[in-house]
């Protein structure tokens, strides 16, 4: 549990079984959390009203609420890291901007693999793995101005958007394809 606590790496730690969070930061800035074990407990990462945090290689399974959490927090990294089994979503945010979620695995989670809930606008959602959750790959609820692109879903719902939102990358992009070198538009 950090509060106000800024510039900090936070990795390599293990945080199970807890009936609150893992690893918990309120009002906290520019902090590296990486390489941790955060499982079973109510949150396995949760970050509250915190700014410009890169959660990296993490790994937050079986946590009653969600692998990784984020309410009110804005410009965050949250990359390569396992949110699997959890008892609603593998990555939630509430109200939370112009945040980066990419090449993430979140499988097998009872609600959606990665959920945006209640005005989480203009974030970008790529390259991230959301296979096999009881309801949804990717749900966004209230939330809008989001790019959402290459992400790989086997679900019975693959997504879910009330919201306007961008379903394909907004720049083209150039990218190899059975040893051929193509640039375009990609979803």
């Amino acid at each position: 549990y950090l509060t106000a606590s800024d510039n900090n790496n936070i990795s390599e730690n293990t945080a199970n079984g807890n009936s609150e969070d893992g690893i918990y930061l309120t009002a906290s800035d520019n902090n590296n959390i990486s390489e941790n074990t955060a499982n079973g407990n109510w949150a396995g990462i949760f970050l509250d009203g915190s700014i410009s945090h890169l959660i990296k290689m993490n790994t937050a399974t079986g946590n009653n609420f969600a692998g990784i959490y984020l309410y009110s927090s804005n410009s965050n990294t949250i990359s390569g890291n396992t949110a699997n089994g959890n008892s609603e979503d593998g990555i939630y945010l509430t109200s939370s901007d112009n945040n980066n979620i990419s090449e993430n695995t979140a499988n097998g989670n009872n609600f959606a693999g990665i959920y945006l809930y209640s005005s989480s606008n203009k974030n970008t959602i790529s390259v991230n793995t959301a296979s096999s959750n009881s309801q949804y790959g990717i749900y966004l609820e209230s939330s809008s101005d989001s790019t959402i692109y290459l992400n790989t879903f086997d679900n019975t719902n693959n997504a879910f958007s009330d919201s306007a939102n961008n379903w394909n990358i907004t720049t083209p992009w150039t990218f190899a394809y059975n040893g051929r070198i193509l640039t375009g538009f990609l979803g």
